[in-house]
């Protein structure tokens, strides 16, 4: 098997940890908006809705 560049299990590291990132902050910024909006369903503690 060709040996792997060095560089490449950190390239795919990074990408991994800033698609993870990029989920988490959609995630953190829909959940931001929906508590603006409804502030009485706030109180309710409810699990985070992950938006594809």
């Amino acid at each position: 098997m060709p040996q792997m560049a060095p560089y490449n299990w950190s390239l795919y590291l990074t990408l991994i940890i800033m698609f993870f990132m990029l989920t988490v902050l959609t995630n953190y910024f829909s959940n931001l908006s929906n508590t603006k909006s409804s502030t009485s369903q706030s109180l309710k503690p409810k699990s985070l809705n992950w938006k594809w």
